[in-house]
């Protein structure tokens, strides 16, 4: 494989952005909610996401670290990783909405480096980031993810699109997502009700989940504990939760039944 071809697949992974959906925080101001008494929608939480410590088979693997501003909405994601990968996500606000967020990727094989600079606009139930080289689409219903459309002119594969399915209860059904012409079909179950939304997305897997944290969005009411996933490769996953006496996730255990591997989450929170 070409050295092209590799960048190219770690800037659509980098875009993709596979980790992390944060606070109930709507970081958008006028992010696209229509009127809606139902109180099971996204609502803003006292206790807010400052760290998250990332470990491979209780090894130490990387973090994320969160900045917030005087209104309390995100302006920082840094995420740091032991072999010297990073990504940053600075945010700016205009009345109170994301205007723009710029994303810097360093150390990137062999030291090659990624600047994006998204310029954000709200159309009713859309929000659309532009930025040189990638155009993004979140649709939305009351703070949930319906459906993301990316065109990433410089990855070499064109338009991807994700569909998030919920039932009548918010809870996430199914994921159908098309990532670089490869499908992979994502169903969800045994949710643990009641509690705060995991930053991480339970059993889900994270697609744009910084951008997620920065507008406030949710693709699920509860969080999902198990994923059967149809693909290339098919497999389960399966996440243990644990919970503070507030209900907020304080850690996290990711396996599948095709790697050995345990994957690590430590929580830590900061009061605003």
């Amino acid at each position: 494989m070409s050295f092209k071809n590799i960048y190219n697949k770690i800037l659509l992974f980098i875009v993709v952005l596979v980790v992390a959906s944060c606070s109930k925080d709507t970081n958008s101001g006028e992010n696209n909610s229509s009127n809606n008494d139902d109180t099971s929608d996204p609502v803003e939480t006292t206790k807010h996401i400052s760290k998250i410590i990332f470990y491979n088979n209780h090894q130490y693997s990387g973090e994320l670290e969160y900045g917030y501003n005087n209104e309390k909405k995100i302006t920082s994601i840094e995420e740091h990783y032991s072999n010297s990968f990073s990504r940053s996500l600075a945010v700016e606000y205009t009345n109170g909405s994301v205007s723009k967020i710029v994303m810097d990727v360093d150390n990137l094989p062999p030291n090659k480096e990624i600047h994006e600079e998204f310029i954000v606009e709200y159309n009713q139930n859309v929000i659309l980031l532009n930025s040189q080289n990638i155009q993004i689409e979140f649709h939305v219903t009351n703070g949930y993810i319906d459906y993301t459309l990316d065109n990433n002119d410089t990855s070499g594969f064109g338009i991807s699109e994700i569909y998030y399915t919920r039932n009548s209860n918010n809870d996430i059904v199914s994921v159908d997502a098309t990532l670089g012409g490869s499908n992979t079909y994502y169903t969800f179950s045994s949710f643990d009700n009641g509690k705060e939304y995991d930053p991480l997305e339970g059993a889900m897997f994270g697609y744009h989940s910084y951008f997620f944290q920065i507008f406030g969005l949710q693709a699920s009411k509860n969080n999902p504990l198990h994923a059967v996933v149809e693909g290339y490769q098919d497999y389960e996953i399966n996440v243990d939760l644990e919970y503070d006496d507030e209900n907020n996730v304080v850690s996290k255990n990711r396996e599948t039944n095709i790697s050995s591997t345990v994957y690590g989450y430590e929580y830590h929170y900061v009061e605003l």
